[in-house]
């Protein structure tokens, strides 16, 4: 199955230092094993984001590079599309952050698993997909 990673697990992938944790084993698992890796363009505009509000600094060296920073990591780029977009605002979810919620919709599409630490995701993700 395809894995997409939310945005601070790409982060981590990147630099584990500038986002406070380290990836745990199952983390690590879920991105080893012949899985393809998948990141949404969301994640590359909330780093970008971040970084120029300055609540993330330390992504600075790498928010200019994102693209090219995944394709070295031999991680692929989903597409970002209407139908994502639509069902990212549709979603039965009380959560506001637009980011998660393109995330959620962009895993669902493609019928991937979602690596991500976020309790809310996590919860929600689950749910939805069971």
């Amino acid at each position: 199955m395809n894995v997409l990673l939310d945005t601070g697990i790409f982060a981590a992938i990147l630099d584990e230092d500038a986002v406070g944790f380290d990836l745990s084993s199952a983390q690590r698992y879920m991105l080893a094993g012949g899985r393809r890796i998948f990141v949404s363009p969301i994640s590359f505009y909330e780093i970008a984001q971040k970084v120029r509000i300055g609540k993330w600094a330390e992504m600075m060296p790498y928010a200019h590079r994102l693209t090219e920073l995944a394709r070295e990591s031999n991680i692929g780029v989903r597409v970002l599309n209407g139908p994502i977009l639509s069902d990212a605002a549709l979603l039965e979810w009380d959560h506001r952050d637009p980011f998660d919620r393109i995330i959620v919709a962009t895993a669902r599409h493609g019928k991937m698993r979602l690596v991500t630490n976020d309790r809310a995701i996590v919860d929600f993700y689950a749910a939805a997909v069971a």
